[in-house]
């Protein structure tokens, strides 16, 4: 894996991910590389805040170029409500996705 990649990774990754017990942003001392080639990387997270760990499993794709975005963005209802369906969801995704 390039070292740009890599360094674009961890960046998004401390943008983005936040501790799921205690909802810490992380930060470069909570994170670990403990694998890494050409197609992926393996994060191990652990939160100095409350030492919750768990792992982001990261695989690396070719950039396709998009034809068509011209889609409007996702906003923060859009975003709200998929988690309001997703706290109370208790079945699984192959039915749902078979429809």
């Amino acid at each position: 894996m390039n070292i740009k990649v890599l360094k674009y990774l961890i960046y998004r990754i401390k943008q983005s991910v936040k501790c799921a017990k205690c909802n810490k942003k992380l930060s470069d001392k909570d994170l670990f590389v403990t694998e890494a080639d050409s197609q992926q990387a393996v994060i191990e997270c652990v939160c100095s805040k409350c030492e919750a760990k768990f792992k982001i499993d990261a695989k690396l794709h070719k950039f396709r170029p998009q034809n068509n975005l011209n889609s409007p963005p996702v906003n923060d209802q859009e975003i709200n409500q998929m988690k309001e369906f997703l706290n109370k969801f208790n079945g699984d995704f192959k039915s749902i996705f078979k429809k």
